[in-house]
């Protein structure tokens, strides 16, 4: 970073004196390039040409002469390996770029797998002006005279040696190439760092299917009973391990040009209880205990035979804190997951406390630290995800616990094209001003017109989430749990001002104004998913309702836009919710969300009291509120903050649902008490169910009592799936729906009063 530094220096100086060169007319390559370097070479003769409106001729160097003056010399020539002796005589690290203004010439080289393609890179970016934006929008300046700083010298190499962005934007090769990153490019630009398993591959390697009928002790033990399908394996059973190791090999010997080879959990919970795991997991004080001391084994057996493979592994969910006592092998990859993470707070946030502590407890015992980091949202892959002012830091905060890959999970489509350039900007240098960088993205994929009101819109939503108290999760992040009426008004104002200036400088019909368009959806359907309940909360405040002022005719355009931009749909654990359906329902108008606010006819018990902005359950009196009949709504998820207050002398207080209530006489219900653990019943019990009486192993720390908490229900055909504070706590428990016209479902408490708040009920309008 120093040498970076000083660069930027040299140019500034060199900017205020003139002391700059004339750019050579010829690039000249190694007389037997590699396809990178030969990839360099005609990136760079292309753009010359275009931002100098002249032929530069590639040449080999072995035509030159030695005196040759006013050339580039790109990649591993023997004038660069002259230069190189005595400028750089170390070898160069992964990714490394090496720039030199040296007598009249200039070298771009680098590391040999591609450093001289990102040298030539940096000298077109940082030098000439040019920037690739996304794959089909870049900025190109246009000189007859190119000049470059004639003390020109950079030696750089990226902390962070992987790097790949995980959009369908981001995965294109040539765009990924150009703005340095490595995850996801061809063989021309140097070849991906590919991972041979990809990643929860337990079952790929020992597969249930297989194995499980003869030997279910491979398989984890669970409530005393040996699980095949829909858990992991026994990690301290020998005989399955080496069973492992030998298919393991087997996949390396037919893959010869593996550097990476996963072996790590399955996703899901569901780990091994067995009296043996349960010992080793105890001792080390977290269930990766067994997870390392199986991997080290296994990693000794592959460095025999392929001593510069690494053998990664997750630390994810229940294996994410680090052990007490034992250390990775030196030939061990950790990949640290932050799945859990508040995303609209840095990692360094107190809400993320728990996370910042197992990444450095990682840090200070893996020799190679990788990060599976999370920047969309699952749930909801079109609405805004405020997690700009987190990005940058966290960056940094990964860079500086010695992370040296980043994979940046993105999927979504909410402003995805300027998130992309900017987290490939960050990743090959974190200590970028993200606000530079979104103005400049801004200025060209927009129109600088539209800079600043989109720099606005942004930061309206930003502060909005940080005072908002709710944790920005990447399960549950739809923008009501955070947005208010007010926020949503002053976004949409900015939006519109960026609009109109861009359709007043380009037109209704340039790429400016329809990337704008297409980025807007996001805010679209916010008004749109809940639009009665913004109709109802602009009366209750008395101020103008600035959403779409007919549905019908909004969601036909949403949906129409939606398809044209091949945007994929939210996913709300609904029927239709998947692909090209969910928008043709919407565009008819016959589906909508609504959260239902507390004044809006929810069905509750004389005896509740009502707390505002809370409802208060007495456990020990009358227990339970219905949010809904069966003749109104039918579920699909239900959000709630809550807060156990336990009573003096009473028995472990439990918040739940009651499910299917008929009359008061048949329910099912689900109970979560302090340790999360769930507790599935009926009235009346049924206990040749596998429903009901099966209570969940505990996978999440204890909660606080007399502390708000976030639980999320998803309902799925025939199962839900339950997350307290963005953990994981049951991701398929069966329910029984309601059957009757008169079925009901609700909150209730037990042994303590619980204070509820944020409720939010979507569903389909019957």
């Amino acid at each position: 970073m120093q040498k970076i530094l000083a660069h930027l220096v040299v140019l500034c100086f060199c900017g205020l004196n003139g002391i700059t060169a004339e750019f050579p007319q010829q690039i000249i390559l190694p007389d037997n390039p590699s396809i990178t370097e030969q990839t360099a070479a005609e990136e760079l003769q292309t753009y010359l040409n275009l931002i100098c409106q002249k032929d530069y001729p590639i040449i080999a160097e072995s035509s030159v002469p030695d005196s040759q003056q006013g050339a580039v010399y790109v990649g591993a020539t023997n004038y660069a390996a002259k230069l190189l002796e005595k400028e750089h005589p170390e070898p160069f690290s992964f990714d490394e770029i090496f720039l030199k203004a040296d007598k009249g010439n200039l070298v771009l080289t680098g590391h040999s797998r591609r450093g001289a393609l990102y040298a030539v890179y940096t000298f077109l970016e940082d030098i000439c002006g040019c920037r690739w934006f996304t794959e089909d929008v870049s900025r190109i300046p246009s000189t007859h005279e190119l000049t470059y700083p004639s003390e020109l010298s950079i030696s750089y190499a990226p902390k962070i040696i992987s790097r790949e962005v995980y959009n369908p934007y981001a995965q294109k090769s040539l765009f990924s190439a150009r703005n340095k990153g490595n995850g996801s490019i061809d063989s021309q630009h140097g070849g991906r760092i590919s991972i041979l398993n990809g990643v929860h591959s337990f079952f790929n390697l020992i597969p249930p299917q297989k194995y499980f009928e003869e030997h279910p002790d491979w398989f984890s033990k669970i409530d005393g009973t040996r699980v095949g399908e829909g858990a992991q394996l026994c990690l301290t059973n020998d005989e399955m391990r080496k069973e492992l190791t030998k298919n393991l090999l087997e996949q390396l010997r037919a893959n010869p040009e593996t550097t990476i080879v996963d072996v790590s959990q399955n996703d899901r919970f569901m780990f091994c209880t067995c009296e043996t795991c349960r010992q080793v997991d105890e001792e080390e004080g977290s269930h990766a205990g067994t997870l390392i001391r199986f991997l080290n084994q296994v990693a000794a057996d592959v460095e025999k035979e392929f001593p510069d493979v690494l053998v990664e592994t997750l630390a994810y969910q229940y294996t994410r804190k680090p052990p007490k006592l034992v250390r990775p092998r030196n030939n061990i990859l950790i990949r640290l997951c932050s799945i859990e993470c508040d995303f609209a707070r840095p990692f360094t946030d107190d809400a993320n406390r728990d996370f910042m502590e197992d990444l450095a407890g990682w840090s200070r015992i893996a020799n190679h630290l990788f990060i599976w980091d999370y920047v969309t949202n699952y749930e909801d892959f079109i609405g805004p995800h405020p997690n700009w002012d987190a990005l940058a830091p966290n960056i940094r905060t990964l860079a500086e616990h010695n992370a040296i890959g980043l994979f940046e999970e993105g999927e979504g489509f909410d402003f995805c094209e300027m998130k992309n350039w900017v987290l490939m900007k960050l990743m090959w240098n974190p200590e970028l001003d993200i606000r530079e960088l979104m103005k400049d993205f801004c200025d060209t994929y927009y129109g600088k017109e539209a800079t600043p009101f989109i720099i606005n819109y942004w930061n309206v939503l930003l502060e909005r989430a940080r005072k908002s108290g709710v944790d920005v999760g990447c399960f549950y992040a739809h923008a009501w749990r955070w947005i208010d009426l007010t926020s949503l008004t002053e976004a949409t104002l900015q939006l519109r001002q960026a609009e109109k200036a861009v359709q007043q400088a380009y037109g209704i019909d340039s790429p400016q104004f329809k990337h704008l368009q297409k980025s807007r959806l996001a805010l679209d359907f916010v008004w749109l998913s809940y639009y009665g309940y913004w109709k109802a909360e602009a009366q209750r405040l008395g101020t103008p309702f600035e959403g779409p002022g007919d549905f019908k005719t909004a969601a036909n355009l949403f949906s129409h836009l939606c398809l044209e931009y091949k945007v994929n749909p939210p996913s709300l654990g609904i029927g239709f919710s998947e692909g090209n359906n969910w928008f043709q329902e919407f565009s008819k108008g016959t589906f909508s969300l609504f959260p239902l606010p507390l004044d809006s006819g929810w069905e509750q018990t004389a005896s509740e009291e009502t707390v505002p902005p809370s409802l208060c359950l007495k456990g020990n009196k009358t227990r339970e509120i219905n949010l809904y009949t069966l003749e109104d709504y039918a579920p699909s998820e239900i959000t709630a903050d809550f807060m156990v207050v336990p009573e003096k002398d009473e028995a472990d207080p439990a918040f739940g649902f009651i499910f299917g209530a008929e009359n008061g006489e048949r329910y099912s219900y689900i109970a979560l008490t302090s340790d999360n653990v769930i507790t599935a019943s009926s009235s009346p019990a049924n206990p040749t169910s596998e429903t009901f009486h099966k209570p969940n192993p505990e996978k999440v720390k204890s909660r606080e009592y007399q502390k708000w908490h976030t639980l999320h229900l998803i309902f799925h055909p025939g199962f839900i799936t339950l997350y307290v504070d963005n953990a994981s706590v049951y991701q398929g428990l069966p329910y029984p729906e309601p059957k009757s016209p008169n079925g009901k479902i609700g909150f209730f408490a037990e042994n303590g009063n619980v204070m509820v708040r944020n409720v939010f009920f979507a569903g389909k309008k019957l």
